[in-house]
This record gives C-alpha cells, structure tokens and sequence, in this order.
C-alpha cells in the first residue's frame, strides 16, 4: 500500500464501490473531493464548505478514521502520537484534531518528502481513503443522521479493515491481506441482501455501462488502427 501507484488505484476503485454501498446517496467524486478538503487543508475546508471541520472533528472523535488500513500501522500512530505530545503551551490550546491535520499538510508538502518519504507515502495512502469515508461521514450528516451512525456508514463505506475477529487476527499477520479479501467478499454479499434492487441498478450503472462503453470504444480504435 505504500506504492505511489497504489493511492491512485485505490482512489477509483473506493469511488465505485462507495457509490454502490451508499446509504447516504454518495456521489462520485465529488464527496470525495469535499472529504479531502477537510482532511488536508482546513483553511480550504472552511472555504469551500463552512461545516468540513466541525464534521471533520466528529468524524474523528466517533471512531470513524478506524476503518483505514494505513491507521492501524503501529509505528505510524505512535510517531503521530508522539509528534502531538511534544508541543508548547500554545500548542495545546489548540484542538486535537487541528493539529492533527497540521501533521498531514506537512507530510503532504514535497519538500519534506526527502527526509521522510515513507511517512509521506503513508499520509498520502490514508488520504486516498480517508477521502471517501469523509465524504460519506458529511453527506449522511447533512441529511440530519447523527454522528454516530454517520460514522459507521463511513466505516462501511467502502472496507472496514479493523472488523476481524481474533483468529483472523493472527491469520492475517501471516497472510498479507487476507481479511481485506474476506471483507471484500462479505461486504459486496451483506450489501446485495440488504438491497438487492439498489445495488444492481447501482452497478449496472457504475460498472457494468461504463465498461460497456470502453470496451466499444477500443475495439473502434483498434478497427480504425
């Protein structure tokens, strides 16, 4: 995951598979542009969208940035940890999760890449993530849903990688993604029994149309040619 190719993959295939699992009627892109903008830049955030922070803030006290593959890396949480504890008393004034996202904008700033150009690969995979779990967290928040239960389609938004149990605990220490693969596969089937109608359409028309399409497009191009 903390290949550069990864997060631009990762981005389009989080886009769809939001759009399908969607409780809060997710758009593509454009939630996750709203999202990013509240994760990287909180001066963009207030800008484009005057509630990013507030629900940025909930979003974060209610468990909802969890789910990330990248947030579960124990030296990346304590080196995060350890880098908010050593402030000043001006520092500490200001909320947790501000200067949290201070952190981020360094790692995201290319200058700092050569110094620490594993961590910024790492800020820049989470970013790739948090994108979409951010999006849905504010659209469901602004549909009135409460903090809690917007936090949780966030999670399930897309793949949950801290739901396993303790036996899968210790399968996928040994076996590199072995409960994103499990997850993946329970997900897309929960979600085809909760709605079987909805998810159909949604992937006959995020999925399956479009690739339609690509695929009349190159064979012309390949007859042209």
């Amino acid at each position: 995951i903390m290949h550069p190719n990864f997060g631009a993959r990762n981005f389009f295939r989080d886009q769809f598979s939001a759009y399908i699992n969607s409780d809060s009627g997710y758009r593509l892109f454009y939630d996750f542009g709203k999202g990013l903008s509240a994760v990287v830049s909180p001066k963009t955030g207030k800008t484009l969208f005057p509630k990013a922070q507030e629900y940025y803030s909930e979003w974060l006290r209610h468990g909802g940035s969890n789910a990330n593959l990248v947030s579960q890396d124990r030296t990346f949480t304590q080196d995060m940890i350890q880098t908010l504890l050593k402030t000043n008393n001006v520092q500490n004034s200001v909320p947790f999760e501000l200067r949290a996202i201070d952190g981020v904008k360094h790692y995201m700033n290319p200058l700092n890449w050569g110094r620490s150009g594993y961590k910024a690969l790492q800020v820049l995979s989470e970013a790739s993530e948090e994108g979409s779990r951010l999006g849905e967290f504010i659209r469901a928040r602004e549909q009135g849903v409460n903090p809690m239960e917007a936090a949780y389609r966030s999670r399930e938004v897309t793949m949950d990688f801290a739901r396993m149990g303790a036996n899968m605990k210790a399968l996928n220490a040994m076996s590199v993604f072995l409960n994103a693969k499990v997850q993946g596969a329970d997900r897309s089937i929960r979600q085809m029994r909760a709605h079987p109608g909805r998810t159909m359409n949604r992937i006959m028309a995020g999925v399956v149309l479009p690739s339609m399409l690509l695929a009349l497009v190159q064979q012309d191009i390949v007859h042209n040619s």
